[in-house]
């Protein structure tokens, strides 16, 4: 007699044949049937984050935190899956509660760093990573949290972070190449822009040798997909019978804006809160991926529902009611959304959708400039962001023809030269009523996890329209790269 297959291998299973639902399920009958810890919970965590079932994700991390021995590393494995689903506040208590073997660390005081700079509390934030540099001057993630909420204004910075070089040169390519984003970032402030650009060169050119290739040619697959959806073909889908339009869909590439657009929204009294959700993509798991053959696939596997896309769009509902309650409205800016906006458009059918647009130029050169680890892995390298900017243009344009009625355009250029028309128009296709919150969005007391994080908590300004020009060859290769795909 063989022993039945374990829950974890069997939700595996499920997501194989696409069944999300069977995949929750098997999950949460293994944390109803096994011990109260283990290290298997750090994996059943991830997993459940990668399908969206937040209760199991934040469970499964919880007993992984206190599998004995006591570990650090899995108490911070808990708070950072507490921090990135808004419950910050706990994380925050848990580690302020830590004994004090555990405060000597260095990992601690960055954690710490972070959720006080994503806060906007950017006085002790950079108490706790001058914390965690003086106990780990290695530490490159430290050194780029400073950089990223501070503006050197003196020499001081650029010769600490001189005499730390060498060292973390022989470290790993990924830290010292976040270190070398952190000291562009300085030498970029100091006003040494041709050193900031050769440093930032450096950075990039070491996370090339790390991260993966082909993300650019996947997207442009998708974009060359994305042709076929029109008004006809959309129509051989079965209509959506959901209603609902809690939630606002903020979209653009990334370092476009959307981060102040989310800010300006969360002002608004009846919106209580947004965030990279992620979530969208994990509820639209059972298609199989985003093309229109997929989507009639499964429309095909579920003939039996008379609402089969209103059920991807209730288990979004329940995501989101996971994450952030059931009263208020939600934005969810989620990186990548384009390549799903058709079925968005289908799934949400009064769902209002926000699409940043941004100079190429400025907008490539913040992508580039912005450590992203290997999260956006073409943002190294100019040629493969101008490939991504052509490939999300062929998108934005045609799903704007598309649905003209459903996307509303908002230029990030015409938004900082005039915030009260723009903003106006944004609350007009929001449904949200006028409100004067909305005009002072960096006043807003809210914990931000985006690159931004600093820029938000500054007044709306024009200071970065046309911030490549400080960065001349960069400017020149981009848009060459890019004229010559269009």
């Amino acid at each position: 007699m063989t022993a039945d297959k374990p829950l974890v291998l069997k939700a595996l299973d499920a997501l194989n044949g696409l069944d999300r639902d069977a995949a929750c399920d098997f999950l949460r009958q293994d944390l109803a049937t096994s011990v109260a810890y283990g290290e298997r919970f750090s994996s059943i965590s991830q997993l459940a984050q990668t399908i969206g079932d937040l209760p199991v994700q934040l469970e499964a991390a919880r007993r992984y935190a206190h599998t004995p021995p006591p570990s650090l590393d899995r108490i911070l494995f808990f708070c950072k899956a507490l921090n990135l689903n808004g419950r910050s506040k706990d994380a925050e208590q848990i580690v302020a509660n830590l004994p004090a073997p555990y405060q000597a660390d260095a990992k601690l005081d960055y954690f710490r760093g972070v959720l006080a700079s994503q806060a906007g509390r950017f006085s002790e934030a950079e108490n706790h990573l001058n914390t965690a540099l003086a106990k780990a001057p290695l530490m490159a993630e430290a050194w780029y949290g400073l950089a990223t909420i501070k503006t050197a204004t003196s020499d001081d910075a650029l010769k600490s972070m001189l005499a730390a070089e060498p060292a973390i040169s022989a470290t790993t390519p990924a830290n010292h190449a976040q270190f070398l984003y952190a000291l562009s970032k300085v030498y970029e402030d100091l006003g040494n822009t041709s050193r900031a650009q050769a440093t930032l060169e450096q950075g990039a050119t070491l996370m090339r040798g790390v991260v993966p290739a082909g993300a650019v040619d996947t997207f442009a697959r998708i974009a060359d997909n994305m042709q076929v959806y029109s008004r006809e073909t959309l129509a051989a889908l079965k209509p959506a019978q959901i209603e609902s339009s809690r939630v606002i869909f903020v979209h653009g590439l990334p370092r476009s804006g959307t981060t102040l657009v989310e800010q300006v929204l969360t002002s608004h009294p009846d919106v209580k809160d947004g965030a990279e959700t992620n979530l969208a993509s994990a509820a639209f798991i059972p298609l199989g991926g985003f093309s229109l053959a997929e989507a009639l696939a499964y429309q095909g596997r579920y003939a039996h529902s008379q609402d089969p896309f209103g059920h991807l769009a209730e288990t979004y509902l329940r995501m989101i009611a996971a994450r952030f309650g059931n009263e208020g409205r939600i934005v969810d800016k989620s990186l990548q959304q384009s390549a799903y906006m058709p079925l968005l458009l289908h799934v949400f059918p009064n769902a209002p959708i926000l699409w940043i647009r941004r100079r190429p130029e400025d907008c490539a050169l913040s992508c580039y400039r912005t450590f992203f680890g290997e999260q956006l892995t073409w943002t190294y390298d100019v040629k493969a962001i101008a490939s991504y900017f052509m490939a999300e243009d062929r998108i934005y344009h045609h799903l704007q023809a598309l649905a003209p009625e459903r996307i509303l355009t908002v230029s990030y250029e015409a938004f900082v030269s005039d915030p009260h028309s723009a903003i106006n128009d944004i609350l007009v296709h929001a449904g949200l009523s006028p409100d004067p919150n909305v005009f002072a969005p960096h006043t807003q007391k809210r914990s931000v996890m985006t690159a931004s994080v600093a820029q938000v908590r500054a007044p709306i300004s024009q200071q970065r329209i046309g911030s490549a020009s400080k960065y001349p060859d960069f400017a020149s290769a981009f848009n060459a790269q890019y004229q010559a795909l269009g």
